[in-house]
């Protein structure tokens, strides 16, 4: 039985390099909502389904690296961490708790992909808010 636990994909990153574009294709065109993001940097826009699914709009680094990722919602988190540290994967960044609660962690799959692992997202309450132009502040 796998260790890890699996219970939907909790957002895609996509990378984006004009905001005002990414916006007008998926707020006005698809009909994304435009969220808080539950992180600091004006390089992000949460948007999320009417499911809740998200997708994280990542504002593209200099050097044009992809920043797309996939991130996975586990019932186990704990676990998932320690599984991923005894089959010898680093963590690239994590964990963290982001402003609504919510933990996260990364490690490269063996091919170099960046993965998130996520707790469930609004755990607890957040004041951050967002305007027309997908800029959060607390």
């Amino acid at each position: 039985m796998p260790k890890v636990k699996i219970n939907t994909i909790n957002h895609q990153s996509m990378p984006m390099r004009n905001r005002i574009r990414a916006l007008g294709f998926w707020r006005d065109l698809l009909g994304l909502e435009v969220i808080p993001s539950q992180e600091s940097g004006d390089g992000l826009i949460w948007m999320q389904a009417a499911d809740g699914t998200m997708v994280h709009l990542v504002q593209r680094q200099d050097d044009n690296a992809p920043n797309i990722h996939t991130a996975f919602e586990v019932e186990n988190f704990d676990e998932t961490l320690t599984a991923m540290r005894e089959a010898g994967y680093e963590i690239t960044k994590g964990p963290l708790e982001r402003a609504d609660g919510q933990r996260a962690f990364y490690v490269n799959d063996p091919e170099g992909n960046r993965v998130e692992f996520t707790t469930k997202s609004g755990l607890k309450s957040s004041d951050r808010i967002v305007d027309d132009n997908g800029y959060t502040t607390n």
